[in-house]
């Protein structure tokens, strides 16, 4: 059986016995059978492989993190925000080994048992990826070399290297760049080629500190599309940006950090539905008598409220956006005025945690 078929058997509900001695039957070595479910059942999505407990870190006499505890799922994209200083980078750093808690635990959890990141060193350096804000390869070096020497640092087969070293080319779109000194690459490039550096030992959880801090809309794209990928491939990624709204289409889950604890954990379409936040409405018409259409819309819509009145449009604010687009043609009909443009903006994940931490008194 596939790797792929094994995944789609053990989401159906088989039991890793049954499909074991399925493979035994059809001629598998059992060593092989086995390690082939354990592959299979990592890539597993909603499966929890990490477990934080009660996190706490400390610097000089100011807590930076005050009890933090989640569960980071295979498969999924966690993304941790919060404003500059909150703790976002040591959080990241504490989950990947890198710098240890002054309190709390780390557990890694495999489909056959459970180890605490602290006293697995070596088995951490294999099983977690780590791409840091600011690019950490060679410069001097060439993308290809960059990926060989990080290759080699984490013991993948020399029989390996090269198939493995052109498939992460290939998956960061830097084929024709395999050549090209790494420090004559787009800010783009470097990113991307920094997180193949960081994947290149094929690791279950992948850690990224500010993924697409200082490129241009396009390169950004790039790099969520990239993450989306792996997410595809049954690896957890978890990751700290400032990038608010272009995460709705990245995250599975969003943590927000404020004082050392988590203010929310959800979705973002669920955080974003619970604040009941307005929708922006920019409305143009013929006539251009915006005072006296916000007066008149007001009193069929009390929700309606203004943004902004100028001589070229109506701006406005609505929790209920789609029943004002109703009563406007009654109310176009009475002004005897005609409707030219209407634009709806549902609110976005910057707005709910504006809303969120203006709340909480940030």
């Amino acid at each position: 059986m596939a790797q792929v078929a094994l995944a789609r058997a053990l989401r159906g509900g088989q039991s890793p016995e049954e499909l074991y001695f399925r493979l035994v039957e059809e001629g598998w070595p059992p060593e092989l059978a086995l390690a082939a479910l354990h592959k299979a059942a990592q890539q597993l999505p909603g499966r929890i492989v990490l477990r934080a407990a009660a996190i706490t870190k400390q610097y000089h006499q100011r807590k930076v993190l005050r009890g933090i505890s989640f569960e980071i799922h295979a498969g999924h994209v966690l993304g941790v925000i919060g404003p500059s200083g909150v703790g976002k980078t040591t959080l990241l750093q504490i989950l990947a080994g890198w710098l240890p808690p002054d309190h709390g635990q780390i557990d890694y959890i495999t489909p056959h048992k459970t180890v605490r990141v602290s006293e697995a060193k070596l088995l951490i350096r294999q099983t977690f990826g780590f791409a840091a804000q600011q690019p950490s390869v060679y410069p001097n070096m060439t993308a290809e070399e960059n990926l060989e020497h990080f290759a080699a640092l984490h013991n993948v087969p020399e029989s390996q290297r090269k198939s493995r070293v052109n498939d992460l080319l290939r998956l960061v779109a830097l084929e024709r760049q395999a050549a090209v000194p790494a420090g004559s690459l787009s800010g783009g490039q470097q990113k991307r080629l920094d997180i193949a550096c960081a994947l290149v030992h094929e690791p279950k959880v992948l850690f990224l500190d500010e993924p697409v801090a200082d490129l241009d809309p396009f390169s950004r794209e790039r790099v969520w599309k990239l993450i989306r990928t792996m997410a595809g491939k049954g690896v957890a990624v978890v990751l700290a940006t400032h990038f608010l709204n272009e995460l709705e289409t990245v995250c599975d889950e969003i943590i927000a950090l404020q004082d050392g604890r988590i203010l929310a954990r959800s979705s973002p379409d669920q955080l974003i539905r619970k604040h009941q936040l307005p929708s922006l409405v920019v409305l143009r018409t013929k006539k251009g008598e915006y005072q006296k259409l916000f007066k008149y819309l007001h009193s069929v819509h009390a929700a309606a409220q203004l943004v902004e009145l100028s001589e070229q449009q109506l701006t406005l604010h609505s929790i209920a956006p789609h029943e004002l687009a109703a009563k406007l043609p009654s109310v176009l009909r009475r002004m005897r005025d005609q409707l030219i443009e209407i634009q709806i903006t549902p609110p976005g994940l910057d707005q709910a945690f504006t809303h969120l931490f203006k709340k909480h008194k940030l």
